[in-house]
């Protein structure tokens, strides 16, 4: 007892008069060392190169540019799955929110999580499933938005880094970082109904994970360049795709005109030559021209079977282009009019044919069939 009465009147007397905020530590030091025998040193300050600095305020910059502009959506559906939650940017001055379809599509309530903290009820504008693109809207006006500012994904560089801006896991508007890995991807692996629709991704190392869907990816300028939409993994990891901005917003005004977009339909899928099944016979592969589609699949009483094309039948020609790849066919397809009939050329066992195939609209039914949840 008297021992530890001492000290404190040592302590005391060291601290009293003098400035503590100084003495204190050394107090605490005298006390503390010996209990320890030893004391612990601050590790050394180091200067990161001007380069790496400027590289880490170029990051923190665009994600504080592009914060005010996400929301987070919170979904609920009559059908599984119930409960869901994604991300949207705000791209008009009207204060809409571009996201991805899935994420609100069929849903029977919105509720939309603000950059300031705040939570308001939305409505969806529309969907579509063949891009991925969805729009909703405040149920109110809402004061004080920030539109995000978008960019041509065209002048998009592999190489060049970005960021992507979500709600992933259940956080709030948090941003991962990487590399664009590809432009004018395709992902024949998706074909979205008909497959005739020519479909692009911008593909991106950085890191997506549920809830980050309908987020923004954008550039060290602090511009949306893409939507994200897929996240796929496989034995070699996990990559993310995004909707180029261009194609987005497209659609995007679409929805918030007319609430849908139309898109031509023959009804027939078709692959690369260098992609055929394996299950094809060595004696009908070197038959085959090196260039061309390849009918893989004809949809029952669509415009292509109506026709009299079938499967593994060799698309050679449509309209006025030579066919080299199946997006030559889906392109052409594209830029019809529905309800006008182009010409297809065709090879089938050798023998050269030709039919006329009648423009058809694809319907959201035929397009959400293989719509990715």
């Amino acid at each position: 007892m008297r021992r530890g009465v001492i000290w404190f009147a040592f302590c005391a007397a060291m601290v009293s008069g003098c400035d503590r905020s100084s003495q204190l530590p050394g107090v605490l030091a005298m006390s503390i060392g010996p209990m320890h025998g030893s004391e612990a040193t601050l590790a050394p300050k180091i200067e990161a190169p001007r380069e790496a600095r400027a590289l880490s305020d170029a990051f923190a910059a665009a994600a504080e540019t592009i914060r005010p502009s996400v929301v987070r959506l919170d979904v609920e559906r009559q059908r599984a799955p119930r409960f869901g939650t994604g991300a949207g940017v705000i791209f008009d001055a009207a204060g809409h929110i571009l996201t991805a379809s899935h994420v609100v599509r069929g849903a029977s309530s919105v509720m939309i999580g603000l950059a300031t903290g705040g939570t308001v009820t939305g409505k969806v504008l529309g969907t579509d499933p063949v891009t991925d693109v969805g729009v909703v809207a405040f149920e109110r006006p809402i004061s004080g938005l920030i539109m995000a500012r978008p960019a041509s994904s065209e002048t998009l560089r592999v190489g060049e880094w970005t960021i992507a801006a979500g709600s992933p896991l259940g956080m709030n508007r948090t941003v991962t970082a990487g590399i664009v890995s590809g432009v004018d991807v395709p992902d024949d692996a998706i074909q979205l109904g008909s497959g005739e629709r020519p479909h692009r991704y911008i593909q991106t190392d950085a890191k997506l994970n549920p809830g980050n869907s309908g987020g923004p990816l954008v550039n060290l300028d602090g511009e949306v360049v893409g939507i994200t939409t897929v996240m796929a993994v496989g034995p070699g990891g996990s990559y993310g795709m995004a909707v180029p901005m261009d194609e987005a917003l497209r659609v995007a005004n679409l929805l918030v005109r007319e609430g849908r977009v139309r898109y031509s339909y023959i009804g027939a899928v078709t692959m690369d030559l260098v992609r055929l099944p394996p299950d094809v016979p060595d004696s009908l592969r070197e038959k085959l021209p090196r260039k061309g589609a390849m009918v893989v699949e004809v949809a029952p009483h669509g415009p292509a079977a109506a026709a009299g094309l079938r499967e593994g039948d060799l698309i050679t020609k449509i309209g006025s282009r030579r066919v080299e790849a199946p997006d030559d066919v889906r392109a052409v397809v594209a830029e019809q009019r529905i309800g006008s009939a182009v010409s297809v050329e065709y090879l089938r066992d050798g023998a050269r044919k030709a039919v006329e195939v009648r423009i058809a609209e694809l319907t959201s039914e035929q397009a959400a069939e293989n719509e990715q949840d």
